[in-house]
């Protein structure tokens, strides 16, 4: 173990990126040419940047371009690199969609099939003083579904090509509303972090009103490398300070902080939205190792779901008081999300503050926004409700789709759970409407769907990571349903409490269950099964 306390260093990767094709049906004009990569991004942006493909959204040009996801694409860079003091050297990709495999220096390091999570890979090994090189290597994910399609199992979808087999945003294969792409692509940022000792890994924030003041309270997961040592975790909130100190084989712990006074935050049209600056730090004496930031907003969240004489309700209370829910259906900006910055994002949100709504549901088909789409609903009062990302289609529970679901699911949920506009998680789109009327049972003949998912996988883990955010099995959903329940919670008017733990359908403060889907209502009927005959 370095004996060197240095705080931990992040240096991205994003420059001298160069993309070629591979293997697949790539025209003559195309095969030979090497692009100039933007990174983050993808392969139709780097296209379309060279003029080598028109524009995939007019005329029949997605048709003309549905050869890109068909075929292999790699992209690499070089970079210097030199001995920094540092233990460890890790190489961080933030996104990687969907399935590839990363070389250094002609090493495989990683191999990716999930473009809703983050990888990180320690590299000290393979890098050298000089010069290195990067290499991408993304596989076609056509017909990599195909072939895990043909491996789980056939499952009812409505489109053709089998989305469902690789964890990639669903409507990349395109929807009722939307062009397929079948895109690749460094997607999210790519890093080389350098760091000693220990790191902070994990950071699950909770911020609650206790009267008249808040609690904020950090569960800190730290990762170390080598022999341990005593760590401080320091927790700041707007000048207060609160520490705990983990023991050299701890490797979790909690530390809290109490504030004597703040603002509530409130959904648009309610009140202001007040935000607080959140600070955890990690140390080894007065030598600072690492740090998270993060911004809280303080503010109770029910849902009302106990039956009386009229039906089942399911009604949204924040601090107290009802909250009429206008809310839509949020799909990705662009069929290529890489090219949405935040300020397209708070142009839309603001469009539909102006529109008089307060809510948007981020569908189950398509990915989880970057942290821009999330600050900017907190910032303006925009409540999030989200899917966890299934939409329209059974799903196999088989490995290693299981496993890739349960990492992406266990980030995605630490990530999001802090984010005061999140008033709700909901674990998938019509799929549980879909195999109880859309006649999935009969073809399906006893093949798992994702129940585990949505009745075992998502509630435990939502409640060991976030109990304080209320959890939904499906949109849409009828908690006086025949199927498995969560208990029934009643409003709290004393600012006490977190949030009720139900499973509702999608929000109205009036009576039974309203729906929410993305695009035009997709209608039961013989659904595709099986791998798509689109292939290379």
């Amino acid at each position: 173990m370095s004996t060197s306390h240095t705080t931990l260093m992040r240096r991205e990767l994003h420059d001298g990126w160069q993309l070629v094709a591979g293997s697949g049906p790539v025209p003559e004009s195309i095969a030979d040419r090497t692009f100039a990569a933007t990174v983050p991004g993808c392969v139709h942006v780097d296209l379309l940047a060279a003029d080598a493909i028109p524009d995939p959204y007019l005329d029949n040009n997605e048709a003309a371009t549905a050869w890109i996801g068909l075929t292999d694409w790699t992209y690499t860079t070089t970079f210097e690199w030199k001995a920094d003091g540092h233990a460890r050297q890790d190489l961080v990709f933030d996104g990687l969609d969907t399935v590839a495999t990363v070389r250094l220096n002609g090493a495989p390091v990683l191999h990716s099939q999930n473009q809703h999570r983050s990888y990180r890979v320690d590299v000290r090994d393979h890098l050298v003083e000089g010069t290195n090189t990067l290499e991408v290597a993304f596989s076609a994910p056509i017909p990599w579904a195909n072939a895990r399609s043909l491996e789980y199992g056939a499952r009812p979808r409505p489109y053709p090509l089998p989305y469902e087999a690789i964890r990639k945003s669903a409507c990349s294969f395109g929807w009722d509303w939307g062009i397929a792409t079948y895109t690749s692509g460094i997607w999210r940022p790519v890093a080389l972090e350098s760091w000693s000792v220990a790191r902070i890994a994990e950071v699950r924030l909770h911020a609650a009103p206790t009267g008249t003041g808040g609690r904020v309270t950090a569960t800190v997961v730290v990762e170390r490398d080598g022999d341990g040592t005593d760590l401080d975790v320091v927790l700041r909130a707007e000048g207060p300070a609160a520490v705990a100190t983990f023991a050299a084989d701890e490797a979790t712990g909690v530390v809290e902080l109490t504030l004597p006074e703040v603002a509530l935050w409130w959904p648009a049209g309610y009140g202001e939205q007040p935000l607080y600056e959140v600070r955890v730090e990690l140390a080894v004496g007065d030598q600072e190792l690492g740090r998270h930031d993060h911004r809280v907003g303080f503010r109770t969240v029910e849902w009302d779901t106990r039956p009386d004489e009229e039906g089942t309700p399911f009604a949204l209370y924040v601090n107290g008081k009802p909250v009429l829910v206008k809310g839509v259906n949020w799909i990705p900006d662009d069929a290529l999300p890489v090219r949405v910055d935040r300020s397209r994002y708070e142009r839309r949100l603001r469009q539909a503050l102006a529109a008089n709504l307060n809510l948007v549901r981020v569908w189950g088909g398509g990915i989880y926004e970057p942290e821009e789409f999330y600050d900017v609903c907190d910032e303006l009062g925009m409540l999030t409700w989200q899917d966890f990302l299934f939409a329209c289609s059974a799903y196999p529970e088989e490995e290693p789709l299981r496993s890739e679901v349960e990492a992406e699911t266990r980030e995605q949920i630490v990530r999001l759970a802090a984010h005061p506009s999140l008033v709700l998680l909901c674990g998938n789109n019509e799929n549980v409407w879909g195999h109880e009327d859309w006649g999935w049972k009969t073809y399906l003949d006893g093949a798992t769907w994702g129940a585990y998912y949505y009745f075992e996988l998502f509630p435990a883990l939502v409640e060991e990571l976030a109990p304080h955010v209320t959890y939904s099995h499906g949109s849409p959903f009828s908690p006086a349903g025949s199927i498995r329940t969560r208990r029934h919670t009643a409003p709290s008017t004393s600012g006490s409490s977190g949030t009720g733990r139900t499973t509702p359908p999608t929000p109205s403060i009036g009576r039974a269950s309203s729906r929410s889907s993305g695009g035009r209502r997709l209608r039961p009927g013989p659904p595709c099964v099986g791998p798509s005959p689109m292939s290379p």
